[in-house]
């Protein structure tokens, strides 16, 4: 495979905790020259601080590696007719960082909708649209005219693409009704980073040190799809347990603040959350059953994995497919009675063992993958041999939809 000249548009931030956008790009910096342009900055979240002007240095910089983050500094004024002359502004400064790079891309590699408005203004003999989210089931309500809006631009950015990647079964059937053609790629790990806490031994951080054990763990944004009452239920119903929530919270969580056993920690680094997974009995993975819930494929299932945590879940498809390493419940009652069942069920199988089933599900087999089925001559392929995208080498959670097509839609 020859080192490709990768530019990806609309990159999620590399100030904040790290999903599939920017591991699977850090995955492929390895063996790849990349060029990352972050989605846009807007100015109101540059005067707020929720942004900064300046990204921080990350893995990324490992490999061949150039990085933007453009700012949309007509965004104050809230006017629809300077979109185009935003729109300028920003090409016009990555054209001038990419010829000071002397970086000309073979592939275009997209992220968001924001990419959609980009898209057009860059050219490559390869153009990706890595489609890591149910871009029609937004984290916010939205109105009518907003969700048609929506299906009209990733219609747009899926017919301006060769090829579409999904990252499960449901959100690959949505794309490829549009897509010339597409692919399944599921989510994965940094094994080697999450595999840490089980060598940590006394190592655990001093605030989760203070919460006794048992520790039932969640780690991740507390956003609207998170079941609270599910969470509240089972401290209720386990008096004796610790239920930690390790990340920050988008909703009103004060359901949560109220009860004795549920303790709040915040926001982590992400290269420290493997040392909060060390000291988590179990691990959850509470969610509401939802449109987006049943396209999605969670990142934080392959990590609760790797660290060596028992999972129990709520149903969705994703979370299904990984079969025997996560236990799924169908309702609250049986959340409840899972937990306790993955608490006794800890004696007999090690973390080590857990972990060692999460090997496969790697960012490094998931770049393998973009090699094997993106950047290879994907329009003679017409089946991709199961294991071989996605599932890493004979991973231990494949099953019948683990049969990964390229294949024309």
């Amino acid at each position: 495979m020859s080192t490709k000249s990768i530019l990806v548009l609309g990159g999620a931030d590399l100030n904040v905790a790290w999903g599939r956008c920017q591991s699977l790009i850090s995955a492929l910096a390895r063996h790849h020259r990349i060029f990352y342009v972050e989605n846009p900055v807007k100015l109101s979240q540059l005067l707020t601080g929720r942004r900064r002007l300046r990204p921080a240095r990350t893995d990324l910089s490992a490999g061949p590696h150039q990085h933007v983050r453009p700012i949309e500094w007509l965004s104050a004024f809230g006017r629809p007719e300077l979109e185009k002359v935003q729109d300028w502004l920003i090409v016009r400064r990555v054209n001038a960082a990419l010829g000071a790079a002397g970086f000309v891309p073979d592939v275009i590699w997209c992220y968001g909708l924001r990419s959609e408005r980009l898209l057009p203004y860059f050219h490559a003999p390869l153009r990706v649209y890595d489609c890591a989210d149910d871009q029609m089931s937004p984290p916010r309500k939205i109105s009518p005219r907003e969700r048609e809006e929506i299906r009209l631009r990733e219609e747009r950015l899926l017919r301006g693409v060769d090829i579409a990647i999904a990252v499960s079964e449901r959100l690959l059937a949505h794309v490829s009704r549009v897509a010339e053609r597409s692919v399944l790629i599921p989510n994965g790990v940094d094994h080697e980073r999450f595999a840490r806490a089980l060598s940590l031994g006394d190592g655990l951080p001093e605030d989760l040190r203070a919460i006794p054990a048992p520790r039932i763990g969640f780690i991740g944004y507390i956003q609207e799809w998170v079941d609270q009452e599910l969470l509240v239920e089972c401290a209720r119903r386990l008096r004796q347990v610790s239920f930690v929530v390790v990340g920050p919270a988008n909703v009103d969580v004060r359901r949560l603040v109220a009860e004795q056993n549920i303790y709040l920690i915040g926001y982590r680094p992400y290269s420290d959350l493997y040392r909060y997974l060390a000291g988590f009995d179990v691990a959850l993975v509470p969610y509401l059953q939802s449109d987006r819930i049943d396209r999605c494929d969670s990142v934080k299932i392959y990590q609760y994995l790797a660290a060596g945590c028992p999972v129990v879940s709520t149903r969705f498809p994703s979370a299904s497919r990984l079969g025997e390493a996560i236990m799924i419940a169908d309702d609250r009652s049986d959340f409840v009675d899972k937990i306790e069942a993955a608490l006794e069920r800890v004696a007999s199988h090690s973390r080590e063992e857990i972990s060692r089933r999460a090997a496969d599900e790697s960012w490094e087999a998931r770049a393998e993958a973009v090699e094997k089925v993106v950047f290879q001559d994907e329009r003679a392929t017409d089946k991709v041999p199961s294991g071989s995208v996605g599932g890493g080498r004979g991973s231990d959670f494949q099953n019948e939809h683990d049969v990964l097509k390229a294949r024309p839609c």
